[in-house]
């Protein structure tokens, strides 16, 4: 492989420990590089069935021109295969014992038994692998030598428009990618290789704004957007179903199970397991039965404790604001997530005192579902230009992928095409 390198550096990774290696180098290495080794057996030593493993990450798009690993062997024997990955593609294999690779058997020094015939360029992750096939072989250390890449320009596209261009400071080092203001309807989510009309299916080559990007040559990204045609609200209605109990103050929402009186607290997220509780509401939404969706376990009350037992809670609603309460005696006790501790160290939901219901500062999120999936586009301004026009009777016909959006009177629905 003919590359155009100012200059070849040398990185060396000593094993240390059967999970460590030390790292010496006598380039530039990427700042940010991650370094992880495995041996399945102990140090060096990799008997027949064993594997030892370093994989290496973040490296900058540099160009690999050498890797040598130093081996010995038993007095008499020690085989097994070597396989090296980047970027996830297999580059090299090498099966053999000790002699076909260096001419002996040696259980006294190490030998440079080295993997690459070409140089490979552009990589960002490396893992090399060995895997014992008689035993036993003993690995000193690994040595790679490398080159930096080209510096690299990548275009950033809005739209059909160029929004700037982006240019490394030196070959490999990356750009880091930067966000867009989002569009009515639409949320900048990161930036592609592939531009696309529009498209239903999970993103794979979705690059987030504040990531480093590492372009191996030349290259041009588009920004993408997301339209969630049925944003998520606090629910207004008290239907049964499966929701996370916020404070809307803190966006804190109650978490797990009752553990000594108390429940654990987290930032509210739809998606955690731990949040979501199953709410069975009476007919009149003036009681409630609160369980643990992923257990069964209910969330109730002894007094002024919270416990696991089934409870009926007595209900506050009014516009999006849900609460559950308790009376005790003459007090109102309210299930409350986001309490402080008297210390300041910690968060947690309790039953908390309060003189006016009326108050509270919580809500219930649905985990359910939308109706609507979310669609992407790298042209969002296309699509709002069709949506916003003013028509009486006509429809519109949009593609999406498989779907269609059909638009009419204002009204948007969607098919299957």
């Amino acid at each position: 492989m003919n590359l155009l390198l100012v200059l070849l550096s040398v990185l060396t990774f000593t094993v240390e420990s059967k999970s460590t290696v030390s790292m010496t180098g006598d380039g530039v290495w990427p700042y940010d590089i991650e370094v992880a080794y495995n041996c399945s057996y102990q140090k060096r030593q990799v008997r027949a069935g064993d594997v030892a493993t370093l994989t290496l990450g973040q490296l900058g798009g540099m160009v690999i021109e050498q890797i040598e690993v130093y081996v010995r062997s038993n007095k008499d024997a020690g085989a097994g295969t070597f396989e090296v990955k980047a970027n996830g593609n297999i580059v090299s294999t090498k099966s053999g014992t000790l002699k076909n690779w260096v001419g002996q058997f040696d259980n006294q020094n190490y030998h440079a038994v080295s993997l690459l015939e070409t140089g490979v360029a552009g990589v960002n992750d490396l893992i090399i692998q060995l895997t014992g096939t008689t035993s036993s072989l003993y690995i000193e250390k690994f040595v790679l030598t490398y080159g930096t890449a080209p510096a690299r320009t990548v275009t950033l596209m809005n739209g059909d428009e160029v929004y700037g261009t982006l240019k490394e400071e030196a070959g490999g080092q990356g750009v880091t990618l930067p966000s867009m203001a989002s569009l009515p309807k639409w949320q900048f989510i990161g930036w592609t290789e592939t531009p696309f009309e529009s498209d239903y299916t999970a993103l794979t080559s979705l690059y987030r704004s504040g990531t480093k990007y590492y372009p191996s040559e030349d290259v041009t990204l588009w920004s993408v957007y997301e339209y969630q045609p049925e944003p998520r609200v606090y629910a207004t209605e008290l239907v049964s179903g499966d929701y996370i109990y916020v404070n809307t103050e803190n966006n804190k929402a109650m978490s797990g199970v009752p553990e000594n009186g108390k429940m654990d607290v987290a930032l509210a997220n739809i998606e955690d397991p731990y949040q979501c509780y199953s709410i069975a509401f009476n007919a009149t939404g003036d009681s409630a039965m609160i369980m643990y969706t992923a257990t069964g376990t209910y969330i109730g009350f002894s007094g002024t404790k919270l416990v696991a037992k089934a409870s009926k809670w007595a209900v506050y609603h009014e516009g999006d604001v849900t609460a559950f309460y308790t009376r005790v005696g003459e007090n109102t006790y309210m299930l409350f997530p986001g309490r402080i501790d008297g210390n300041g160290d910690y968060e947690y939901t309790c039953l908390l005192w309060v003189l006016d219901i009326s108050l509270a500062p919580t809500a219930i999120l649905s985990t359910e579902p939308l109706m609507e999936e979310p669609w992407y586009s790298c042209f969002p301004q296309r699509l709002q230009a069709i949506e916003n026009l003013t028509v009486d009777t006509k429809e519109i016909i949009v593609p999406f992928g498989i779907y269609e959006l059909r638009i009419q009177n204002g009204h948007k629905r969607l098919r299957l095409r």
